[in-house]
C-alpha cells in the first residue's frame, strides 16, 4: 500500500523540463477581467515565452489586429540600428536624441525624424519582411494594424540569438525600454518589477463615437514577452485601467510559484520514515 502511494504520490507532481515551456496560460484570467469591463471594448492579448518561443493568445471578438499606434516606435528603432550595423556606423548625437525621446517620453516629432531616415514606410516594411512579420504600413504609421503576437515577435528580437540585432544594438533599446517616464510606466509593468515596455494611445480616427486605442507592450523579467492591444476604450484612462488590469492579471499568473523536484522528493521521503 505504501510503494502505491508513493507511486502515485510522484506522478501527481509534473517537473518541468528546463527546455520546456514556463509561462502560464492566462486567458481564464484575462476572461474574468473582461466580464467586469465594458463589452464594447475589444481586446487581443498575447504572452510568449522568450526560453521558448511557445505562445498563449486571446481575443474577445473576431478582430484579430489593432492599431499599433506608438508600440510601432520599437520597430522604428530597430530597423535604424540593423541599418547602423549594415553600414558599420553607430548613431550619431541627434539619432541618440531622437530615439531617448522617442521610446522614453513617446515623443512623435522624435519618431517621424527616423522613421524618415530609415526610408519611411519602405524602411519599416523592408524590416518586419526581413524578420518575417506580416506587416504592412498604414499612410501613417501609427495606424498600422498589427496582431498581440506579431509585436510580440518584434519584441522578440531583443532577446533572440538569431535576432538581426547584435548584442550591443540589442542592449541599447532595452536601455531605453526600461527607463520609460513615470507617467507612461503603466500597461505590462503592473504587477512587474524587472520591465522592459513601451506603450501607446490614441483616438480611433476611423470610429465615429471618439474612442481610445490603448495599447501596451514588453518584456518581464527576461523571461517573457507581454503585449495588450485594445481598442474601443471610452476614454484615454479607461483604457489604461483596463489594460493595467489585464496586465496585473497576466503577470500575477505567471508569478504562481511552481512546485520544485526538491519539494516532491522532501514529500516522498517523510512517507518512507
Amino acid at each position: 500500500m505504501r510503494k502505491i502511494l508513493i507511486i502515485f504520490l510522484a506522478s501527481s507532481f509534473i517537473v518541468t523540463p528546463a527546455s520546456a515551456s514556463t509561462i502560464q496560460n492566462p486567458t481564464i484570467s484575462w476572461k474574468k477581467v473582461i466580464k467586469k469591463t465594458d463589452s464594447d471594448v475589444t481586446v487581443i492579448a498575447s504572452i510568449r515565452d522568450l526560453s521558448t518561443g511557445k505562445t498563449y493568445t486571446y481575443r474577445n471578438s473576431k478582430t484579430k489586429k489593432i492599431m499599433m499606434a506608438s508600440t510601432i516606435k520599437v520597430s522604428i528603432l530597430e530597423a535604424l540600428m540593423i541599418q547602423k550595423q549594415n553600414a558599420g556606423e553607430t548613431l550619431t548625437a541627434d539619432e541618440k536624441e531622437n530615439a531617448t525621446q522617442m521610446i522614453t517620453n513617446s515623443d512623435n516629432d522624435a519618431a517621424t525624424a527616423l522613421w524618415t531616415e530609415i526610408g519611411g514606410d519602405d524602411g519599416l516594411n523592408n524590416f518586419w519582411h526581413s524578420i518575417d512579420v506580416k506587416i504592412t504600413q498604414a499612410t501613417y504609421f501609427g495606424e498600422t494594424m498589427a496582431t498581440a503576437s506579431q509585436q510580440n515577435k518584434i519584441l522578440d528580437q531583443l532577446y533572440n540569438k538569431n535576432s538581426l540585432l547584435n548584442t550591443t544594438s540589442k542592449a541599447y533599446i532595452l536601455s531605453l525600454m526600461s527607463n520609460i517616464s513615470d507617467t507612461q510606466d503603466w500597461g505590462v509593468s503592473t504587477g512587474a518589477k524587472d520591465v522592459a515596455l513601451k506603450n501607446g494611445w490614441m483616438t480611433d480616427y476611423n470610429a465615429d463615437n471618439g474612442t481610445w486605442i490603448v495599447n501596451s507592450s514588453g518584456s518581464i523579467d527576461d523571461k517573457y514577452i507581454l503585449t495588450i492591444y485594445t481598442t474601443g476604450n471610452s476614454d484615454y484612462q479607461t483604457g489604461v485601467t483596463l489594460v493595467n488590469n489585464l496586465s496585473k492579471a497576466a503577470n500575477k499568473q505567471q508569478n504562481k510559484k511552481m512546485t520544485t523536484p526538491a519539494s516532491i522528493w522532501e514529500k516522498i521521503k517523510a512517507l518512507l520514515v
